[in-house]
């Protein structure tokens, strides 16, 4: 693909390739159904790196690249891990990675009819999954917030967007580390109906506030 890319980019001023990634862990991959082997899975993020690289080399070249944050079997230990390998990218390839964090339909119950069902059927006789349950209120969060932390993001940068990716990075870290400092797993339903609750009308004060 790069001689046609390149050819492309040698007729404009700046060319952005706006892509899938959905995650640079490549046992969610698999896990999504996101690829046809897992050896392609496994191999995912070392691809994403060698074009980054020759983005890098190009000048001229941007990569944007959209994520699934939450899946029925995340847990927040791999939400941590997802964001450090975002990071990372951020740091080695600068200026050339801009992310776009997203949720899968149905992040708790993939139920039938629904995209997530493909990816996720039920288990035999039981429709649980092993997500972490404090991941609904961050669900929450990037339901209702997170949208005006990228606009607020993206207008301090002054349109710069990868500026703007490492604010909504930073702010998403902070952001689970406060559900998880902040939220009994015992209380979850109520920590969850308050932020809910919340954040439908638009107060933010569960995830603003120390």
């Amino acid at each position: 693909y790069y001689r046609e890319w390149e050819r492309f980019a040698a007729s404009v001023p700046y060319m952005l390739l706006n892509t899938g990634i959905e995650s640079l862990l490549g046992e969610r991959r698999w896990r999504m159904g996101k690829d046809l082997s897992e050896e392609r899975s496994m191999s995912h993020t070392a691809t994403l790196d060698r074009v980054l690289g020759w983005a890098q080399d190009m000048g001229n070249v941007g990569v944007e690249g959209s994520f699934i944050m939450i899946d029925p079997e995340s847990t927040l230990a791999e939400f941590h891990r997802e964001l450090d390998e975002i990071e990372k990218r951020m740091a080695g390839y600068a200026g050339k990675f801009r992310v776009i964090p997203g949720i899968l339909h149905n992040c708790f119950d993939a139920t039938v009819g629904t995209p997530s069902i493909k990816m996720y059927p039920p288990p035999a006789g039981d429709r649980r999954y092993n997500n972490d349950p404090r991941l609904r209120i961050l669900y929450v969060y990037m339901t209702y917030a997170m949208y005006r932390d990228c606009r607020e993001a993206v207008a301090a940068s002054g349109g710069d967007h990868v500026k703007a990716t490492l604010f909504l990075i930073d702010r998403l870290r902070a952001v689970a580390k406060r559900i998880e400092e902040k939220v009994v797993l015992g209380n979850l339903g109520r920590s969850f109906e308050m932020a809910y609750s919340q954040a439908k009308v638009g107060d933010f004060s569960f995830f603003d506030e120390d």
